[in-house]
């Protein structure tokens, strides 16, 4: 796979992550947006998983990484930073078998924290 192509796909699930987030912090658990959000974040996910067995996303200064791969210029990324920063995680890796509501854990935790 070309550094273009897996760009691409950091890129979208960084956005995906960054959107079933700022849902979870808007809307009440149950809402139809949140659920939505977060199946596209699987389907992000699992994109990844085809490729390695586990994503490793990680805030490195001003810059987030995903599996070796910088990523900038991704709408909403710098609330994103803010918001994991502001509860202390610097890491996040998910691993090939993640469940979906392992992942909803995740954004439910990040929302509310």
């Amino acid at each position: 796979m070309t550094v273009q192509a897996r760009t691409q796909l950091a890129e979208e699930l960084l956005r995906r992550l960054a959107a079933s987030l700022r849902a979870g912090q808007l809307y009440s658990r149950g809402h139809p947006l949140i659920a939505r959000n977060l199946e596209a974040l699987g389907r992000a996910i699992e994109a990844l998983h085809d490729l390695v067995p586990s994503v490793v996303v990680g805030i490195v200064g001003e810059e987030v990484i995903v599996d070796e791969v910088p990523v900038a210029g991704v709408g909403g990324l710098v609330t994103f930073v803010r918001r994991l920063r502001q509860i202390g995680i610097e890491r996040i890796t998910i691993d090939r078998g993640v469940q979906a509501d392992e992942i909803a854990t995740l954004a439910t935790f990040v929302a509310e924290a």
